[in-house]
């Protein structure tokens, strides 16, 4: 599972796979700090970008995720600033997206 916490909207999004939330968050939007993401248990992940030689390492919009710093908060940590979630297509609430990184609820 993997969680994608859209900035601007402070939605997150569960997906069952990192290619299924890497082929949902465009590499130019990943860049502008629009998508983070968080493992299943809401360790952050940084988005390392892969790019021609010769182009910035964005215009490709392919990347890789890599652990994050040890000081880069958890998901846990910042849901008091999330709105909402969205799992399989449907909203749901925070107290949902904390069930489901405590693996309280399954997906």
């Amino acid at each position: 599972m993997m969680y994608l916490l859209e900035t601007r909207e402070r939605c997150v999004y569960v997906f069952g796979s990192e290619r299924d939330a890497v082929a949902h968050a465009k590499g130019v939007d990943v860049e502008a700090g629009i998508w983070r993401f968080f493992d299943a248990g809401g360790a952050p992940l940084v988005a390392v970008f892969q790019g021609p030689h010769g182009q910035p390492a964005s215009a490709s919009g392919t990347y890789l995720l890599e652990p994050a710093p040890a000081d880069v908060l958890r998901l846990q940590d910042i849901l008091h600033e999330v709105r909402t979630g969205v799992v399989h297509g449907k909203l749901v609430s925070v107290a949902m997206l904390r069930e489901l990184l405590a693996g309280a609820a399954a997906p």
